[in-house]
């Protein structure tokens, strides 16, 4: 898989010895998944630079007690959580981007209304299950398209297919009908992993420079980064389409109403995604106050 011929960061985050990698993959003036996972990774990277400066100019502050000097390190810590936020929603948003695109992606059942196509499938999915482990590997050196679309139409076991080769065949039939899809795909699965390990790494150093418990971190981002605004929108699907929720209330009763806006891309990929089975949208806008 080619990298971008660009290479930015650094290998280490400031001040620590942690790995971080270095950022190929682009993404400066792009708006997408690829453009939110740059800059999670780039604001990682300030973070690092930002906690190095500020430790060494409260260490070498003599006006400042012990005590002072961790409250103030503590203080620092806080200014970067909502940076800490943003790129744990970048790189969910590019987690859950990716698995949608994936699911688009693989092959579907033929016609449904093919009826003794749709048997016929089915016959040769039993035939390849019912065939030894050689003889099935042998039928499946150079299918047909029916017996190709048979198999990855259905899950591996239903065909007795190997899930080693049943992945390289779904592959296949994806490339054939999306070509390049599949390598964009690692392109950005790629970077999302570049994203995860730097964001990752600044947060612990964060977490330990604040002196916060592992156990406590994550509600101690959600606090502090709530108070440097940073929203996140209650988001789901209405009517088949894409809407970000809104919350008011009535001017002649009082009551809670709700709107439902067509979402942005980006609304959609930081928003808290709102499960109807799950919740009310009172308990979802709860969640995200």
């Amino acid at each position: 898989m080619a990298m971008h011929d660009t290479i930015e960061g650094r290998g280490t985050l400031k001040g620590t010895r942690d790995y971080v990698g270095f950022w190929q993959h682009g993404g400066e003036h792009d708006a997408s998944h690829l453009g939110r996972l740059r800059k999670a990774y780039m604001d990682a990277l300030d973070i690092g630079e930002q906690l190095h400066a500020d430790r060494e100019r409260i260490q070498g502050d003599k006006n400042l007690t012990d005590i002072g000097k961790r409250d103030a390190l503590a203080k620092s810590c806080a200014r970067h959580a909502a940076a800490l936020k943003r790129g744990r929603l970048a790189i969910e948003g590019a987690e859950r981007g990716i698995a949608e695109q994936k699911e688009a992606l693989r092959p579907k059942p033929a016609d449904k209304t093919d009826v003794a196509g749709a048997l016929r499938r089915q016959e040769l999915r039993a035939w390849l299950r019912g065939l030894s482990v050689d003889e099935r590997a042998e039928a499946l050196k150079q299918p047909n398209a029916e017996i190709v679309q048979a198999v990855v139409e259905m899950p591996a076991p239903v065909s007795g297919t190997n899930q080693a080769y049943y992945e390289r065949m779904v592959a296949a039939a994806i490339e054939n009908g999306n070509p390049g899809a599949l390598d964009e795909l690692a392109k950005l699965e790629s970077a999302l992993e570049t994203a995860k390990q730097a964001v990752g790494v600044a947060a612990a150093h964060v977490r330990d420079t604040a002196g916060v418990l592992t156990s406590a971190f994550d509600a101690w981002v959600e606090d502090h980064a709530g108070k440097v605004g940073v929203a996140r929108p209650v988001v789901g699907i209405r009517d088949g389409q894409r809407v970000r929720f809104t919350q008011g209330k009535s001017e002649l009763t009082g009551a809670t109403t709700y709107g439902a806006p067509l979402a942005t891309a980006e609304e959609w990929e930081i928003g808290y995604h709102f499960d109807p089975s799950k919740e009310t949208l009172t308990e979802a806008f709860a969640k995200v106050a």
